[in-house]
């Protein structure tokens, strides 16, 4: 899975972008690669998650 952020909408609210992010985790006993996928609205002033995969620590 590549790194990758795509602008999917405009609007006055902010730009919507969906964004990609690897990762990759390992055990003792497994090692794994993924992704996760998020939703964001920017604005000049902060970005909000708003959807995406949770993504939680070993």
């Amino acid at each position: 899975m590549d790194e990758r952020a795509t602008v999917t909408e405009r609007t006055a609210e902010g730009v919507s972008v969906e964004v990609t992010h690897p990762y990759s985790y390992s055990t003792e006993k497994t090692a794994a690669d993924g992704g996760s996928n998020a939703l964001y609205v920017v604005t000049p002033e902060r970005s909000r998650r708003v959807r995406g995969d949770s993504v939680t620590p070993c």
